[in-house]
């Protein structure tokens, strides 16, 4: 999300005190507090919830629903906002509370996540939205005062969760023959489009490995998971022209997943993989 709609979906959401409400908090206004709730929010316990063409209709074109949750002060409370079907964003109005709080990406993937103090009794209002106008769908929201830790995964970036249950194409080994393969229309497909093919590698902790992909014919794109790395590693054209190179220092022994794609969307043809042992040779 730009800074310029989120700083307009702010003063859409906070404004000057509302006199005739009489659930304005005492420090100033926000239109959450005069949208009738949708539900009540209880510690631990997930909401199933979805936005329509029934909720309200926001100045900059988005659906929202407004929930409600009994805060007591002292206590922190951490909530999320998590959909397969949109980029989700909150807000959170309370008393006490100068600003209204916003939140996109917090959770991870494209989830929202506030964490909060609650500085007196009372309502807490959230809003359950989303960046997209004119969108709709599914969502889980969810207050809680033990939070997981929120995803390593960006919104719109690589899946580890995906690429785990793409099928393996082969083995690509260090120091070994290089793979000759190609990327084409019977390979699976990624979420961003492009076709890609897996190949496990096996490593020790404690080595530095160089992964190449080459092509003549295709953007060439790489992506590596495993033991030891957080998330997934990704590469465009660090091998020089248009192909790609990873370079890194295993922390973990273990069997790896070296992803062969494209940068192009469905683009196809040949490719070469290789992998060799470096030594004295920084990760990057």
């Amino acid at each position: 999300m730009s800074r310029r709609l989120a700083s307009f979906l702010i003063a859409v959401l906070t404004f000057a005190p509302l006199a005739t409400s009489a659930q304005t908090p005492a420090q100033g206004g926000s239109v959450l507090w005069l949208i009738p709730p949708a539900g009540r929010l209880e510690l631990d316990r997930v909401v199933n919830g979805a936005l329509s063409a029934s909720d309200y209709f926001g100045p900059d074109e988005t659906y929202l629903d407004v929930w409600e949750l009994e805060g007591r002060a002292g206590t922190t409370v951490t909530i999320e906002l998590k959909s397969s079907d949109f980029d989700a964003m909150l807000f959170v109005v309370a008393p006490g509370l100068v600003e209204t709080l916003m939140d996109d990406d917090g959770a991870g993937r494209c989830d929202a996540r506030i964490t909060l103090r609650v500085l007196e009794d009372g309502a807490i209002r959230v809003a359950a939205t989303l960046t997209e106008s004119r969108t709709t769908g599914l969502y889980t929201l969810l207050a809680t005062t033990n939070p997981a830790p929120p995803s390593s995964v960006t919104c719109g970036g690589p899946d580890p969760d995906v690429f785990a249950r793409l099928p393996v194409a082969g083995q690509v080994n260090v120091g070994g023959a290089p793979v000759q393969s190609g990327l084409d229309n019977a390979d699976p497909l990624l979420d961003n489009g492009a076709y890609a093919e897996v190949w496990e590698l096996s490593g020790s902790a404690g080595e530095t490995l160089r992964i190449r992909m080459e092509s003549a014919a295709l953007d060439a794109y790489l992506y590596l998971m495993g033991p030891g790395i957080n998330g997934v590693l990704v590469d465009d054209d660090s091998g020089g022209d248009l192909d790609a190179e990873i370079v890194v220092t295993l922390t973990a022994a273990g069997t790896f997943r070296v992803i062969a794609s494209t940068a192009g969307g469905e683009s196809m043809g040949a490719y070469r993989l290789s992998v060799s042992r470096q030594e004295g040779l920084a990760a990057r």
